[in-house]
Protein backbone atom coordinates (compact mmCIF):
# COMPACT_ATOMS: atom_id res chain seq x y z
CA UNK A 1 0.00 0.00 0.00
CA UNK A 2 2.72 2.21 1.05
CA UNK A 3 4.47 1.94 -2.45
CA UNK A 4 0.96 2.47 -4.37
CA UNK A 5 1.20 5.88 -2.59
CA UNK A 6 4.75 6.05 -3.07
CA UNK A 7 4.11 5.81 -6.98
CA UNK A 8 0.77 7.67 -6.82
CA UNK A 9 3.10 10.70 -5.79
CA UNK A 10 5.78 10.19 -8.40
CA UNK A 11 3.81 9.30 -11.35
CA UNK A 12 1.21 11.37 -11.17
CA UNK A 13 2.65 15.10 -12.32
CA UNK A 14 -0.69 17.15 -11.27
CA UNK A 15 -0.91 14.83 -7.75
CA UNK A 16 2.68 15.40 -7.24
CA UNK A 17 2.16 19.43 -8.01
CA UNK A 18 -0.67 20.03 -5.56
CA UNK A 19 -0.03 17.78 -2.81
CA UNK A 20 3.85 16.53 -2.37
CA UNK A 21 4.48 18.52 1.02
CA UNK A 22 5.60 17.50 4.59
CA UNK A 23 1.96 18.33 5.63
CA UNK A 24 -0.30 16.42 3.23
CA UNK A 25 2.56 13.03 2.95
CA UNK A 26 2.23 13.37 7.47
CA UNK A 27 -1.90 13.45 6.98
CA UNK A 28 -2.00 10.71 4.60
CA UNK A 29 0.11 8.53 6.49
CA UNK A 30 -1.70 9.37 9.58
CA UNK A 31 -4.63 7.99 8.40
CA UNK A 32 -3.02 4.71 7.26
CA UNK A 33 -1.80 4.45 10.69
CA UNK A 34 -5.21 5.47 12.51
CA UNK A 35 -7.44 3.15 10.19
CA UNK A 36 -4.79 0.58 11.04
CA UNK A 37 -4.16 -0.18 7.11
CA UNK A 38 -0.58 -0.42 7.73
CA UNK A 39 1.24 -1.21 11.13
CA UNK A 40 4.34 0.52 12.40
CA UNK A 41 6.77 -2.01 11.36
CA UNK A 42 5.47 -2.03 7.75
CA UNK A 43 6.15 2.20 8.04
CA UNK A 44 9.90 1.52 9.27
CA UNK A 45 10.55 -0.94 6.50
CA UNK A 46 8.93 1.22 3.93
CA UNK A 47 11.02 4.22 5.02
CA UNK A 48 14.43 2.90 5.18
CA UNK A 49 13.80 2.02 1.18
CA UNK A 50 12.80 5.53 0.13
CA UNK A 51 15.57 6.43 -2.30
CA UNK A 52 14.09 10.56 -2.89
CA UNK A 53 12.36 13.33 -1.74
CA UNK A 54 9.64 11.19 -0.19
CA UNK A 55 12.04 10.60 2.78
CA UNK A 56 12.44 13.77 3.79
CA UNK A 57 8.04 14.46 3.21
CA UNK A 58 7.54 11.28 5.56
CA UNK A 59 10.47 12.19 7.92
CA UNK A 60 8.29 13.77 10.59
CA UNK A 61 5.52 11.56 10.63
CA UNK A 62 8.27 8.27 11.23
CA UNK A 63 9.57 10.72 14.20
CA UNK A 64 6.14 10.96 15.64
CA UNK A 65 5.63 7.49 15.21
CA UNK A 66 8.59 6.59 16.66
CA UNK A 67 7.68 9.02 19.88
CA UNK A 68 4.36 7.76 20.18
CA UNK A 69 5.96 4.03 19.96
CA UNK A 70 8.35 5.03 22.69
CA UNK A 71 5.23 6.76 25.10
CA UNK A 72 3.22 3.65 24.45
CA UNK A 73 5.96 1.40 25.53
CA UNK A 74 5.92 3.42 29.18
CA UNK A 75 3.27 3.24 29.77
CA UNK A 76 2.84 -0.53 30.09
Amino acid sequence: LLRAVEDLFWKQHDVREKNLNKKAISKLLLKLYDDDMVEEASFYAWYETVEHRMKELANDFIQWLHTAEESSGEEQ
